[in-house]
């Protein structure tokens, strides 16, 4: 289980301020966590969704991905982890008497959050689908259904808005050049 968490922030903490490139993985992360932490019929669907639904839109999402810069400030590229780690500290100590995995599991979903206050459109499109993905892991933790169907909403209304609005910023970014 700590081996799943922790796989999980090193992908999120790897994803701040960057594209789709660790989407693939981050899923696979949470389906490992999901599997490990949970049982049941959530479980099984939760497992099977967090596989296919990032590895299709880690496809999707190829085509937009812009190179890497290289020379960014220091203070740009560690603030966002420096500010996530004390959000996760505040959360660990407000929330101590949920239990271990319930905290894990909602630091997952705050985390990924703060990727989408770091950075592009594709950034924040990929950090609102990680969210998603610790809506999954949290439904699992409870075994809730209500839970589940509330992260597989989010993924669909991503999922059209990203098939519908990823493509006309992609070409209004290459119409500006």
């Amino acid at each position: 289980m700590s081996i799943g968490f922790a796989l999980c922030f090193v992908f999120i903490f790897l994803s701040l301020g960057r594209d789709a490139k660790w989407l693939a993985f981050y899923g696979l992360a949470c389906a490992f966590t999901v599997s490990v932490i949970g049982n049941g019929p959530v479980t099984l669907v939760s497992f099977l969704l967090l596989l296919s639904l990032n590895f299709f839109a880690w496809l999707f999402l190829r085509q937009f991905t812009e190179e890497e810069r290289k020379e960014s400030h220091i203070l740009a590229s560690v603030l966002p982890v420096a500010l996530t780690i004390i959000l996760l500290l505040i959360l660990a100590l407000a929330g101590s008497n949920l239990g271990l995995v319930m905290i894990l599991a909602l630091g997952l979903t705050v985390a990924s959050l703060c990727i989408v206050a770091s950075g592009g459109a594709l950034v924040q499109f990929c950090g609102l689908l990680m969210a998603a993905d610790g809506l999954f892991v949290v439904a699992c933790v409870f075994s809730s259904w209500t839970l589940f169907f509330t992260a597989l909403a989010l993924w669909g209304v991503m999922a059209l808005l990203g098939g519908v609005l990823l493509p006309r910023l992609a070409w209004r970014k290459v119409e500006e050049r």
